[in-house]
């Protein structure tokens, strides 16, 4: 009898002879061979290239003692140029490389001593840093460097910089005495992709308003910080004070930018103003008051001239007041143009590109109305700020001839038909104010025959559950004037930032700030407030805006206002329109007094509203304005009538039929 178990092997092998016997025949009549005409191939770049040029011979101190940082930035500074000499972006953090930062031997000044400032040549604009202080970071010697400062570099772009040491003042005769300290500036480069662009920016399609954006446009950085005026130009009645014939007021020939973007007049000088008219031409003065209070005295008496945050250039003078221009931010001469630029920063939803200063090139007519774009957000849509409304109904809306100085406006309104509670500073707010919606204030209420109720907590005071008198009246212009058009606008982000200032040294107007923040009477500054003003409450404005819109106090959404998207916003509007957040007014060239960026133009006869909470000052909800006849940005009380001036956002495939963007040929909107 024979085995199952050899039958079940030689059938097993019977099988596998066979299937190999097919699958070989199947592979030889059914094999297609095709090939590349052409090898693949992948090369490196051929260009990564950086250059450090010394314009000035080093730094070498002998017999040197602790001064401050006042005298230590008068040094003669060591003065290099670094470059990028290729195609492509580089990210290049500048370092000091400490000679004996590993000694110990007590023979070596240790860097906690050794004080430094890294500044754009000519222009005191960076802080000064304790060296041992700053972060280390690796070398490409297997040295460690202290990290002064990371810029990134376009293609063959070069920035040039001073360098100063001393030997910090608080240094004690055991630290300092009879040490040694060297080093040497060490520059780390490494390649970068190209910067972000806003999505839909190289890919948007020919005959898109997108496109033809990217193809009028070229991306630059900006001449001035957002904050600073854009240029000088001055208005025949404004910017100019009624001053005190009989005054004596502090002047000069000549000022320096200090370390920390203040200015000091040298060598400063009096005089009686009626007696100094044709003196004070030309001259500067220096102040750090909003009203200008402090370049003047009763008596004979030179005033303080060192520190201040604002220089003015006396441009005219009569018998009773003088005209000027203002210089700021740190800035070191009055440009010799003036600012007109796309640049780019960081929003919600990646690279925002923005127009800044007298731009004349970012004019739509869409609507039968004429706008001026805002910025193209970071997912490719396009904010429009309206520029004349024509009510008239003109066929060139755009046309200088159509000009007013309250084209930009669709109206007056209140932000709130209320203001004694922190509510009132959303475009939308909870269950608070009167029961019968006719009072102003809590103490009026009761007269008014209603019941006053106040925020008790932060999430009640901000609830999205009211909608606020100016968000009403922008929905029913947009009913009347959008509605048919409401296909082209994207549902973009409308930021009415609610993040309250919980940082006490933050009090520019000498407020007294509680710890129950954004509700009730509570005292306090809202998140804008603390990005685009100074600690002095002093013009100018603009120390650090920003196009993203912070979380609310809870980490919600409260602030990011939307239609249908719940996923960058809150999904709480109905209307896909809004206002221009102060932070994006600053970025445009607001914040100073300066008559040449474009958001003010067809605005001079009135003030319009931002969309940014200013503050609850105990009394009243503050919300940011600004004030078309003298370009302040500033705070208006919610309760006030002022100009509504609506936004909207384009969606980024909105075709349009010509145009250049300028106002003789303005691109038109298909």
């Amino acid at each position: 009898m024979e085995n199952n178990n050899d039958k079940k092997i030689k059938i097993y092998v019977t099988l596998l002879i066979t299937v190999i016997c097919i699958i070989g025949v199947s592979y030889a009549y059914f094999r297609l061979v095709l090939s590349q005409s052409d090898n693949n191939s992948l090369a490196s770049r051929t260009c990564f290239s950086i250059t450090l040029t010394e314009q000035t011979s080093k730094i070498a101190l002998t017999d040197v003692y602790p001064v401050t940082d006042e005298e230590g930035i008068k040094g003669t500074p060591y003065t290099f140029t670094i470059k990028n000499n290729c195609t492509g972006y580089v990210k290049a953090t500048i370092t000091i490389d400490s000679e004996y930062r590993t000694q110990i031997s007590t023979t070596y000044l240790k860097d906690d001593y050794v004080k430094v400032n890294l500044s754009k040549s000519d222009v005191l604009t960076q802080s000064n840093m304790h060296l041992g202080n700053q972060e280390l970071v690796d070398l490409d010697n297997s040295r460690k460097g202290y990290k002064l400062l990371e810029i990134k570099m376009g293609p063959k772009q070069e920035f040039t910089y001073d360098l100063r040491i001393w030997l910090d003042a608080d240094t004690n005769i055991e630290q300092g005495l009879n040490k040694k300290w060297e080093g040497k500036i060490v520059v780390a480069t490494v390649a970068i992709k190209d910067p972000a662009t806003p999505n839909g920016w190289n890919e948007a399609a020919d005959g898109t308003l997108l496109a033809a954006i990217r193809r009028d446009n070229k991306l630059r950085e900006t001449l001035t910080p957002p904050g600073a005026a854009t240029s000088y130009s001055i208005n025949d009645t404004f910017p100019s004070f009624v001053f005190n014939a009989n005054a004596y007021y502090t002047y000069g020939d000549t000022y320096k930018v200090n370390a920390d973007g203040t200015y000091t007049i040298e060598n400063p000088k009096k005089v009686k103003y009626s007696e100094g008219l044709s003196t004070l031409k030309g001259k500067y003065m220096v102040s750090s008051a909003y009203d200008y209070s402090d370049v003047k005295s009763t008596t004979d008496e030179l005033l303080e001239t060192t520190n201040k945050k604002q220089l003015l250039l006396i441009r005219e003078t009569s018998a009773d007041r003088f005209t000027y221009s203002k210089i700021s931010g740190g800035m070191k001469t009055f440009p010799e143009e003036t600012e007109a630029v796309m640049a780019s920063t960081a929003d919600d939803y990646g690279t925002s590109y923005y127009f800044r200063g007298a731009v004349e090139n970012n004019y739509v007519e869409f609507a039968n109305k004429c706008w001026r774009i805002v910025r193209v957000t970071g997912d490719g849509s396009i904010k429009l700020a309206l520029f004349n409304n024509n009510t008239e109904g003109n066929t060139n809306p755009c046309a200088e001839a159509n000009d007013s100085g309250d084209a930009a406006i669709i109206g007056e309104s209140k932000f709130n038909y209320a203001y004694g509670d922190n509510a009132f500073v959303g475009l939308m707010y909870g269950n608070v104010g009167c029961s019968n919606g006719t009072s102003a204030n809590q103490n009026a209420c009761t007269s008014a025959r209603g019941t006053w109720t106040a925020s008790a907590s932060y999430a009640n005071a901000h609830a999205n559950i009211n909608k606020s008198t100016i968000l009403k009246y922008l929905e029913e212009w947009y009913d009347n004037n959008i509605a048919n058009y409401d296909s082209y606008i994207a549902d973009t982000i409308w930021c009415n930032d609610k993040s309250t200032v919980n940082d006490t040294s933050f009090n520019p107007f000498g407020s007294t700030l509680g710890t129950n923040y954004g509700y009730g009477l509570n005292v306090n500054y809202y998140g804008t407030t603390q990005r685009i003003i100074d600690a002095e409450a002093v013009i100018p404005l603009g120390d650090s805006p920003s196009l993203i819109c912070p979380n609310d106090n809870l980490g919600g959404k409260l602030s990011k206002y939307t239609v249908n998207d719940k996923i960058n916003g809150n999904g709480d509007l109905d209307k896909k329109v809004g206002l221009l957040t102060a932070d994006e007014i600053v970025y445009a060239g607001g914040g100073n007094v300066n008559f040449s960026y474009y958001l003010l133009k067809n605005t001079e006869n009135t003030w319009w509203w931002a969309l940014s909470p200013f503050d609850f000052s105990g009394f009243g909800a503050i919300v940011w304005v600004v004030d078309g006849n003298d370009s302040v940005l500033d705070g208006g009380d919610v309760y006030y009538d002022g100009g509504g001036r609506p936004s909207l956002s384009l969606k980024s495939t909105v075709p349009i039929a010509s145009g250049k963007g300028t106002r003789t040929s303005p691109y038109v909107v298909e």
